[in-house]
């Protein structure tokens, strides 16, 4: 790996000095600050530095503020695997204690001093002869040989594109970005959506508005979360006690390892329709809407929703459920698919995020010039979620088919590979490595090929998790335990490498100095 040294007042490009560091990460959420922590302590690294476009770290916990926003895995999963948090006050965190976390975290790790707050990247293109990555940023210009991204795949809000959005006269947010300055106090409120934001903020904001409509696409399985506040006495047992902590966390993961197995059949995953189903019938005492919350497809195909007062809050008298989309937005109306009119004053959209197709994945750029999205065209593919072919030295975080139960066994899992990649082009003294695409494209068929038969797959429904060519691009085939197993095992045959050497003299198409030759 070539030392660029304290390149620090490069000019070239016409955009100001650039900064050339060792290792550049682009976004400061739960993957940019364990990456950055890993870098430095595992793969022997100096000069790391982060790229964030908000004033803050945080990420997704940084940024959706929504009344009742909180985490839908266990808190005991819900950490890094170098920084366990024995004072989780809630079986499943909320948002604040999430992001307070992440953040003492991050200083106890000095990375705060090692990142450049309100930069958004512009551009990131590999420069070839140079075997780095030069980044424009709204705060300047970077470099650096070694490229880790993880803009985060549920941070970019996504609103439909309805028509007759642009005539609403009332106040309209998206769940992710809350308006906190628009009282709800007597308004009446339309939700676009029923998804794992909308079942949180529901119950929190229903009993303060006049009227809710909630206009529903597609029914979820939802069943209870099973969250109480932890005690003072678990707490001090897992401070006093780390194996103690280890133990429940194992345990956990054990049993969230079980389901990932049983929906890897959907014909077995849809025998937990019985207790989505049981639950309904439970809690919801009106059969029509009973009816309209009842799925139609295998539990596990979307995402599971946990909720204890999703279900009550429709059931209160100002609230209704329009088991139906949107289909067009008036001055003061929200019109459904089903062609019903519904006068409100405030829309608040919760309709998910840019997954697949990413809006970063524009403005990066790899060794033949093309980007990303251009490289993917509509069907994303990464070595373990990881690496793409032609982006050398490039590492994806939070990639495509990394998706397990927990963000940290699945970044862990990343971050082994990224981290062992990055030791061996030290050792081995390479400029780059670059994914083979024959490795990829076999790596993506046995991926596809595991998820064939699977509830996400063949359980009967639509959803974020299939791309634009209906390709599943999104789940991880197997267990936590067995992905973090398999970033662990790095096999530097799986790249194509190049070192910088001396050319021969008689090599007329060499540069003069040094060239990049292949190694391996």
């Amino acid at each position: 790996m070539t030392d660029h040294g304290d390149a620090q007042a490069s000019t070239e490009g016409g955009y100001g000095p650039e900064r050339v560091v060792e290792a550049l990460i682009v976004g400061g959420g739960v993957s940019g600050i364990g990456a950055s922590i890993r870098l430095r302590r595992d793969a022997g690294l100096r000069d790391v530095l982060i790229l964030e476009r908000a004033e803050a770290l945080g990420g997704t916990w940084l940024h959706n503020t929504y009344p009742g926003c909180a985490c839908d895995i266990p808190s005991l999963l819900y950490s890094y695997e170098f920084a366990p948090n024995p004072d989780w006050r809630r079986v499943f965190a909320g948002q604040a204690e999430i992001r307070d976390y992440l953040q003492r975290v991050a200083r106890e790790h000095d990375v705060p001093a090692r990142t450049v707050f309100g930069a958004d990247v512009l551009e990131a293109s590999w420069d070839e002869p140079a075997q780095l990555w030069r980044l424009r940023t709204t705060k300047g210009r970077f470099a650096a040989p070694i490229l880790l991204f993880g803009p985060g795949p549920l941070h970019e809000p996504r609103i439909p594109d309805v028509p007759g959005l642009d005539t609403f006269t009332g106040t309209s947010f998206h769940s992710a970005r809350w308006d906190h300055d628009h009282d709800l106090t007597g308004k009446r409120v339309a939700v676009v959506g029923t998804g794992p934001s909308a079942i949180q903020f529901v119950p929190e904001i229903a009993p303060k508005v006049a009227r809710m409509t909630v206009l529903q696409r597609t029914p979820g399985w939802l069943i209870p979360k099973l969250d109480w506040p932890t005690t003072a006495l678990e707490r001090w047992i897992y401070r006093r006690l780390p194996g103690a902590h280890a133990v429940a966390r194992r345990a956990q993961w054990v049993f969230s390892d079980l389901l990932l197995k049983l929906y890897a059949d959907h014909r077995l995953a849809r025998l937990l329709n019985l207790l989505g189903r049981a639950h309904l019938r439970a809690v919801v005492r009106d059969p029509e809407l009973r009816r309209a919350l009842t799925p139609d497809y295998a539990f596990g195909c979307k995402r599971i929703l946990l909720s204890n007062s999703f279900y009550p809050a429709l059931q209160r008298d100002n609230v209704e459920l329009v088991p139906y989309g949107i289909r067009e937005v008036r001055e003061n109306a929200v019109v459904a698919a089903d062609g019903s009119v519904h006068e409100v004053d405030t829309i608040i959209w919760g309709t998910g995020f840019f997954v697949s197709d990413l809006p970063f994945t524009e403005r990066i750029r790899g060794r033949d010039g093309r980007t990303l999205a251009q490289t993917w065209a509509g069907n994303p593919s990464a070595y373990l979620g990881t690496s793409v072919a032609g982006f050398p030295n490039a590492f994806m975080l939070f990639g495509p088919n990394i998706g397990t139960v927990s963000a940290f066994p699945m970044l862990e899992g990343q971050l082994n590979h990224v981290t062992a990649a990055v030791r061996a082009m030290r050792e081995r003294g390479l400029t780059s490595v670059e994914m083979k695409p024959d490795v990829l494209r076999d790596y993506k068929a046995g991926v596809d090929e595991r998820l064939a038969g699977s509830t996400w797959n063949a359980g009967g429904c639509t959803s974020y998790y299939m791309d634009a060519t209906g390709t599943n691009y999104s789940v991880y085939p197997g267990t936590m335990r067995e992905l973090v197993r398999e970033g662990a095992r790095f096999d530097v045959g799986v790249y194509d490498t190049r070192s910088a050497q001396v050319p021969d003299p008689s090599d007329h198409h060499g540069e003069t100095g040094r060239e990049v030759a292949a190694a391996g």
